[in-house]
Formats: C-alpha cells, sequence, structure tokens
C-alpha cells in the first residue's frame, strides 16, 4: 500500500482517493472489511470507506478550480493502451466493423421505412443481433488477445449475428416489395437508398428471371438502360426446390448488371423486369487504359497504381505499394525487428486484368510478394514462403471514388503486411472520424522526444483507429481512405505524405515481455495461439477518394457514410424457397420516408425508439462550425422533440409545413425523436 499511495497521491486533485478492489478474474472479495479495518489501524491519518464511483464524482465536483486535459488520452504514460491492437486477428476486426456497419446503416434504416408503411418492427430481434456482438466487446476479446478456443467463440458470435442480420435484411425487402401494389404482373427489382437524400448512382445487382432476355422499365413506364456484366444458369432446385419436385428442370437465368438511375432520399423505387426479344449479352469491354471523368488509372510494372486526378490536376503514383515486414510482437503489439529490409512489390510477381463499361471500370491486380516463412528465416533473408493480394477494384465513371476489395492469401508466420497510398501533401497532422465527429492527430506524436526519458509504460508511436476514413490535405486538395474493415492507419514518409493502412498481424504468441516498443512485463501470458497468425485467407475492403480543399469541407464524413450505406436491392421473382403469408399491406411502386433540406449533417442512425411509438434521427456535424439542419417528413408525423442519447425527450422541436430543424454546433450529436 505505501507503494500505491505514492501513485494515487501524486495524481490527486482533492483529498478523495478511489483505491478500486478488484482485478481480472478475481472474485468478491468477502472479507473487505475487514481489510479496511486493518487500513484504519496502519494508515490513522487516512479515513477509509466502501464507496461507488458515484460518490468520488460528487466530490471531485466540489472542486471548481480543477484543470481541463484535452485529447484523446492514448499516450502510455501510466499504462500501456497498446496502439497496435488495433490490427490483431484482422479477420475478426474486419467482421465487426462489417457487422456494425449493416446493422446501423442498413438493417435499422430498412426497418424503419418497412414500420412507417405499416410492417411490425422486429425490436427483439435486432436487440438479440446487438447483444450478440456486444459479447465480443469485452476489451480482450473485440482487441483480440485471447486464446485461440475463446476467438473461436468471438467469430462465430459474429457469423452468427451477420446472418441475422443479412436475413432481417433480405426479409424487410421481400416484404415491402411483395406488398407494392401494382396491376402489373412483372417481376421486380426494387431499389433501396438507406440515406436522407436522393443519391443517383451506379447499382451493381442480380436480376433472377426465367427470361433468355429482358428489359427493366420503372413504375412510371420509363425503360431504364442496363448492362450486363455477366450471365449463369442456376439450377432450379436453388431457387425453390418445389419446382424440380414437380419435375421441372429448366434452369433459370441470373445476370449480373448494372444500372444508372436515382432513388429517392430514404426511400426506395421499383423497377418491372419485362421480356424482350433481342439477347441480353455480356457487354463489359477489356481495356487497357482505364478513364472516368475523375481519374485517368494505369498499373505500375510492381502492380501498383498510378492515378491522375482530373479534377485537381494532381498525380498520385505508387498507390498499393505492400509494405511487409517481420514482427516479433504478440496479440497486443506490433514489434519490429532490428535492422530488417523491408520487403515490398518491387520484386514482386505482378498479374494484371482491366475492363470497362459506361458505368464503372474494374481492375484486377495478383501480387505475389516471396517472404520468410517465420522469424528465424527473416533473421538469414530466405524468402521461402509467400503472400498473395489480389486487388478488385471498381471505379465508377462519374463518382471521384476508387473502391478496392483486397483477397489476402498468406503462408507465412510473424510479420505484418500494410498498403501504402501516397498523397505528395507534406503534413503535421492527419484527420480520422471518432465518434460523432473527426479528430485531428500528430502524425508524429510529442511525446515520441521524452517517452524513455521519464519512463513511459509503451512507447507513443503514432498508429491510430479510425471508424470510417482518414485523410490528409493542404489549401488545395485532399487525398481521403474510407474503410469498411481495418481501422488502423499510420502517417508515414520523409515528409509525412503516405497513409499506411494495416492489412493484417501475423503473430503467435497472446503476451511477450520486453518488446521493442513495449519494455518490461508480458502484457497477458506466454500462452501460444497459432490461429493469430492469420494463415490462410482474409478479405478487406476498403476505398480512395479525392477532393478539393480540407477534409471538412468537402464532406468526407459523408462519403464515407455513402461507401459504407450502399444502394441495396431486392429481386422479386413467383418462386421462394421460403413462403410467407400475404401481409395485407399495400405500399407503392415509390416512397420517400424523409428527406434532409441541407448537407452540413451526417446520419447516425434512424431506428424505431425502444419504448415509444416514435422514430429516432440522430445526426452529427463534422463541420468546422455551427449548422442549420432541418428535415422534410412525411405529413402525418405531427410532432418531434429533441431527446438524449437514451432516447429521453428533453425539449420540444417545432414542426411546421412537415419541417423540423434544430442548430448544432461543431462536432454536436443530437437525437431527434419524431412521433
Amino acid at each position: 500500500m505505501n507503494k500505491y499511495f505514492r501513485v494515487l497521491d501524486q495524481g490527486a486533485t482533492t483529498d478523495h482517493i478511489i483505491i478500486p478492489n478488484g482485478h481480472d478474474q478475481m472474485p468478491i472479495q468477502k472479507n473487505i472489511f475487514r481489510i479496511i479495518e486493518k487500513l484504519k489501524s496502519l494508515y490513522p491519518g487516512r479515513e477509509f470507506f466502501l464507496s461507488k464511483y458515484e460518490n468520488i464524482f460528487k466530490e471531485l465536483e466540489k472542486n471548481e478550480s480543477l484543470p481541463t486535459i484535452k485529447g484523446e488520452f492514448l499516450d502510455g504514460k501510466y499504462m500501456r493502451v497498446h496502439r497496435s491492437i488495433y490490427s490483431t486477428r484482422m479477420d475478426i476486426k474486419a467482421k465487426n466493423t462489417r457487422v456494425e456497419n449493416k446493422i446501423t446503416n442498413i438493417l435499422e434504416p430498412l426497418a424503419s421505412i418497412a414500420y412507417r408503411l405499416g410492417f411490425e418492427y422486429h425490436h427483439g430481434l435486432i436487440e438479440l443481433i446487438w447483444k450478440e456482438i456486444m459479447k465480443n466487446h469485452a476489451h480482450d476479446s473485440i482487441g483480440c488477445c485471447c486464446s485461440d478456443k475463446v476467438h473461436r467463440e468471438i467469430i462465430n458470435r459474429l457469423y452468427l449475428a451477420e446472418e441475422k442480420t443479412d436475413q432481417l435484411i433480405a426479409f424487410y425487402k421481400r416484404k415491402i416489395t411483395d406488398s407494392i401494389q401494382t396491376d402489373r404482373n412483372e417481376d421486380r427489382l426494387t431499389a433501396f437508398n438507406l440515406l436522407p437524400y436522393d443519391r443517383k448512382e451506379v447499382i451493381t445487382t442480380t436480376v433472377v428471371t426465367k427470361l433468355p432476355s429482358f428489359k427493366l422499365e420503372d413504375h412510371n413506364g420509363k425503360e431504364i438502360d442496363f448492362k450486363v456484366l455477366e450471365k449463369e444458369e442456376i439450377d432450379p432446385g436453388l431457387i425453390d426446390r418445389q419446382i424440380v419436385h414437380y419435375g421441372n428442370y429448366k434452369p433459370f437465368n441470373k445476370f449480373s448488371i448494372q444500372l444508372k438511375d436515382t432513388v429517392p432520399a430514404m426511400g426506395y423505387k421499383t423497377y418491372f423486369v419485362i421480356g424482350a426479344e433481342s439477347n441480353v449479352d455480356h457487354t463489359i469491354e477489356d481495356n487497357n487504359s482505364i478513364e472516368t471523368e475523375h481519374y485517368l488509372v494505369s498499373v505500375n510494372t510492381n502492380g501498383t497504381l498510378k492515378i491522375t486526378d482530373k479534377q485537381n490536376c494532381k498525380v498520385f503514383d505508387q498507390v498499393l505499394l505492400l509494405e511487409n515486414g517481420g514482427d516479433d510482437g504478440d496479440e497486443y503489439d506490433y514489434s519490429p525487428l532490428s535492422n530488417e529490409k523491408i520487403i515490398s512489390n518491387n520484386d514482386a510477381h505482378v498479374e494484371v486484368k482491366k475492363s470497362q463499361n459506361q458505368f464503372t471500370a474494374k481492375i484486377e491486380i495478383k501480387v505475389k510478394l516471396e517472404i520468410p516463412s517465420n522469424l528465424e528465416k527473416r533473421k538469414i533473408n530466405k524468402k521461402d514462403s509467400s503472400v498473395v493480394v489480389t486487388w478488385n477494384i471498381t471505379i465508377p465513371n462519374h463518382q471521384p471514388l476508387i473502391k478496392i476489395k483486397a483477397a489476402i492469401e498468406n503462408d507465412a508466420k510473424d510479420h505484418r503486411l500494410r498498403t501504402w497510398i501516397p498523397t505528395g501533401i507534406a503534413s503535421k497532422f492527419s484527420v480520422a472520424d471518432n465518434q460523432f465527429g473527426l479528430i485531428k492527430r500528430h502524425v508524429v506524436d510529442p511525446a515520441m522526444r521524452y517517452w524513455e526519458e521519464e519512463g513511459w509504460e509503451e512507447r507513443p508511436d503514432s498508429i491510430y483507429p479510425m471508424l470510417s476514413f482518414v485523410g490528409l490535405f493542404d489549401d488545395e486538395h485532399g487525398i481521403s481512405v474510407l474503410t469498411n474493415s481495418t481501422r488502423e492507419y499510420e502517417i508515414l514518409g520523409d515528409n509525412h505524405d503516405t497513409i499506411a493502412v494495416t492489412l493484417f498481424r501475423s503473430v503467435g504468441i497472446l503476451g511477450k515481455e520486453n518488446l521493442t516498443r513495449r519494455p518490461g512485463r508480458p502484457s497477458g501470458i506466454g500462452l501460444a495461439t497459432p490461429g493469430s497468425q492469420m494463415i490462410g485467407k482474409l478479405e478487406l475492403e476498403f476505398a480512395i477518394t479525392t477532393h478539393k480543399g480540407s477534409i471538412t469541407k468537402s464532406k468526407v464524413s459523408r462519403i464515407a457514410k455513402e461507401y459504407t450505406t450502399e444502394i441495396q436491392t431486392y429481386n422479386k421473382i413467383p418462386y421462394n424457397a421460403m413462403k410467407l403469408n400475404p401481409s395485407g399491406i399495400n405500399t407503392p411502386a415509390s416512397f420517400s420516408l424523409l428527406r434532409e433540406m441541407n448537407s452540413d449533417t451526417v446520419l447516425s442512425v434512424l431506428k424505431k425508439a425502444e419504448k415509444e411509438d416514435e422514430l429516432v434521427l440522430r445526426i452529427y456535424n463534422p463541420s468546422e462550425q455551427g449548422v442549420e439542419c432541418s428535415f422534410e417528413l412525411q405529413d402525418s408525423f405531427h410532432k418531434s422533440s429533441e431527446g438524449n442519447l437514451n432516447e429521453m425527450p428533453i425539449s420540444s422541436v417545432n414542426v411546421e409545413d412537415s419541417k423540423i430543424g434544430v442548430s448544432m454546433k461543431r462536432n454536436q450529436v443530437k437525437t431527434l425523436l419524431i412521433k
């Protein structure tokens, strides 16, 4: 206790000191009152009593001259924070990102639209999904510093949560589409836009039909142009086993198609699949050069991209360069090998395919890096293994967006793989999103100058988390990386102009002692974790966007929200493997629930309230100044109030001509409760 009090007294701002009683894997201490009596006898100058955190906060707040501490509190001065833990077990981290985004960006607003149309909002089912993934959100679980056995349980929960989410999304899309009131008997394709503004975008989807060829018409009879990317035959038993049960073995045709159209704000639009005489063939064309409205893209011989930004007249070269180095760390932290030569694309084997149509361009790049199979082989630079990255890149012709899907095959142990996005923008700060806003971080933590001298618990390397994007910018332009998977980045380069995104770390021990960047005792225990070596396949999704001016002026937060909220589709045909009773509800062929009146804020969530018959509309302001925010609602909405994050009303909000509005400060979040 003498040692403990020295630490506590040094940081105390009042005479009130907390002595937490408990530890990992420790039961309640039943003789705590005996311990308190012993402390009183040993330290007669101090008063000891059992209390709770609310009491200490109440006492602290009586001191009105307390200093203000600002920042993220991610420095490991007194305790380790494990800044590179964001990339351990990337399969789990990426899946968690994807499931969270599906629930908040797709499922909940879709269920809200269905609820407004008269369908049940299945709170119980959605709550079960949230609880399933929140079982994984204890710090060791989502940090992925666990045994392989525990990690198997964690990823199984995520598989279960994602399957439930996908099926509930499909259920709501089907119920709405099945209930559309129309005299037309053709098959339908419904597109759902789950953001509060109209979106004119390229929609990539599938149409399953018995028809050998078809055309698309919207509900007003306007024919919609589309291109076929691929066509394949589908066994009818996979559509509905009753079809083959009665002897009909004629296959279905599955068409992968692209179209470009405007889908209403927070709503949907229906297209009808009509038989056509002309054949629908595969129409994508192979192209050596890729050029869209915004970019000219070529592939270098080493498998990296050279991107010419036509709007900003800037060139970004060596984009998606791979960086591979040894990792002598554990599940908590990365630890580099000393004096190691980093492996990159320069000696890689590369295969490239390119194609383009009127809607999008596609590039497939397969990069095979020859690397050592483990740490011992790295020390002698023996390359006896490999990691293969296949970049599947999609570039919409009309958007400043480069979408990237990475399929990774790893055969080696104890290494880290990152990809570089050079920006040419010399930077002192990066900007990333966090909860309900943005955060600006030093590209080099100032504490790097004195952490050893002060005896910190952990070296403050500038490896940071993002939620959906990170970017660099100057007075003229910027470039940002959006993500639906990995959330770890670092800014590198002599001028700190390169965004390094971690693809995965490969380690085989839960906890080690005396790491290069983390001196002293081990974090965790020395348990072997071969599952964390990430041997096998991994899939990641991220994107690159360029823009004029700063990240806030270019509204990158909204671009990132769009990227993780793709337009959803549902194809209705006369056959279904699972039968549903008619809903008894008539839905329109086109619908919009609500529409934003300005574009300064970002939608956080739209969902039905937990206990009340109202919708929860949560928004935040990521700009650098205060804004006025307003929404146009359906006429049937007659009452609105501002609430807190716990959905409790705190003040009324006027509804005038079906419009509601609130004022918002920078980085502020507000919740509107709409009856």
